[in-house]
């Protein structure tokens, strides 16, 4: 998929999942942009290339090995 795609899905998708309600998450990209999804979040996800971003556009966690996951702000 291209980056551009990538990127304009992906932002389809925050903005699916913000819609939905706060999810205490933070989604730190591999460009040094960071998403909160909610005031505090406590569980932070590190996308470390455009590429990993496919994982959001039809999110199945279980296939998410590329991405880092940390909890703690």
């Amino acid at each position: 998929m291209f980056p551009l795609f990538l990127e304009s899905r992906f932002e389809q998708a925050i903005g699916r999942i913000s819609a939905n309600g706060a999810l205490p998450l933070r989604l730190k990209l591999w460009n040094g942009r960071r998403i909160d999804l909610s005031p505090a979040p406590t569980v932070t996800i590190t996308v470390p290339t455009v590429a990993a971003l496919r994982y959001f556009i039809s999110p199945d966690l279980n296939k998410a090995a590329p991405m880092a996951l940390r909890t703690g702000g």
